[in-house]
């Protein structure tokens, strides 16, 4: 995923135009990268803005419309930083910039590995499992974030969440 997206940033950047991005937002909701399509259509819509078609404005914000429900809003916090200090957030190995104390970033439901490194500081990993149902995947994902990382797991469906904790404290 990394070097894909890469590629579109590098490919759009050399020949930016808001109407590839109505193409860019289908491949990647082909793709199941929701996140990715919601962004990509969101810019659409935002760089065509009156230049768009009625119907095909009407389309993108029905499927801007079932994109947000397959998406998460993550807020990731470090309050420790020194004033003006930074640190990088990376997600799944690509790299989302730095922030100085909170920033915002959308995920597609699935496993996501959240690392975030600060120059003074220990480097901290999280697993965030969306929609993660039972937590079958939770506990490997613990061996390999180790003592020092956490995973997290959420659901929709408390029922699920429910057996699942109680089958993992057995």
């Amino acid at each position: 995923p990394t070097a894909s997206t890469a590629s579109r940033s590098a490919a759009y950047a050399a020949a930016p135009s808001w109407r590839i991005q109505y193409n860019l937002g289908q491949t990647l909701y082909q793709l199941q990268d929701y996140a990715g399509a919601l962004a990509a259509f969101e810019r659409y819509q935002l760089e065509g803005g009156d230049k768009l078609e009625p119907a095909r404005k009407a389309e993108v914000d029905g499927e801007l419309t079932k994109l947000r429900q397959r998406v998460a809003s993550i807020t990731v916090l470090v309050p420790a930083l020194a004033s003006g200090a930074s640190a990088e957030l990376v997600v799944d190995d690509e790299s989302k910039g730095t922030f100085t104390s909170k920033t915002n970033v959308v995920v597609s439901a699935g496993r996501h590995t959240f690392t975030v490194s600060a120059p003074g500081h220990q480097s901290s990993t999280r697993v965030l499992d969306v929609a993660g149902g039972t937590g079958d995947l939770s506990l490997a994902f613990a061996r390999k974030v180790g003592k020092s990382g956490q995973v997290w797991l959420t659901d929709i469906n408390n029922a699920m969440l429910t057996h699942g904790r109680d089958r993992l404290c057995d």
